[in-house]
């Protein structure tokens, strides 16, 4: 009995360590398998630290355009107030120039009366000293050379008034210019 119960007991050994033998070749098939997975975690791993890199690579360049941007927004800020000032600028000529322009008018017709005046007077003179053209010639004559000044005199001022039209006209467009520019700029 005793060689039975070793028999027994050795077949009952054999058959636990036949299972373990088993059980070993399984986990050794699980290690294989988790070492193979570590593997394609290692290669994971490594792929996601070079787009880690990347992507600080990416925002490091972002960062870049950010402050290029910050540099770009305040330089259009001071063309801005730039161009602000020159349109304000222009403004304040173009009211000195029309300012200019309705003195000037005015000038003009005052002296459009004033020869219209001289220009009455020299046919009353004509009408009442048609006997007398020799005595009066040397007054006709003083006159005629005012009326003639006078002329010149209308004629400078309307190419006066002409040139601070043209003037005005000028400002005008620029600063037209100037408001689209500002306006493109704000937007």
């Amino acid at each position: 009995m005793l060689e039975e119960e070793i028999l027994k007991k050795l077949n009952e050994n054999t058959a636990v360590i036949e299972q373990n033998t088993a059980d070993i070749k399984e986990l050794k098939a699980d290690v294989k398998e988790l070492r193979t997975d570590v593997e394609g975690l290692k290669t994971d791993v490594s792929g996601l630290k070079t787009d880690v890199k990347g992507l600080k690579t990416d925002v490091s360049g972002l960062k870049t355009d950010v402050k290029e941007l910050k540099t770009d927004v305040s330089g259009l800020k001071t063309d801005v107030e730039g161009l602000k000032t020159d349109v304000s600028g222009l403004k304040t000529d173009v009211k000195g120039l029309k300012e200019q322009v309705a003195e000037n008018t005015k000038d003009i017709e005052d002296i459009k009366e004033i020869l219209k005046d001289h220009s009455r007077a020299l046919l009353v003179i004509e009408d009442a000293v048609t006997n007398k053209i020799p005595a009066l010639f040397d007054k006709f004559s003083l006159h005629d050379d005012k009326f003639e000044k006078d002329e010149k005199r209308i004629e400078n001022l309307e190419k006066v008034a002409e040139h601070h039209t043209n003037q005005i006209t000028a400002l005008e467009l620029t600063a037209d210019e100037y408001s689209k520019k500002f306006s493109e700029l704000i937007s």
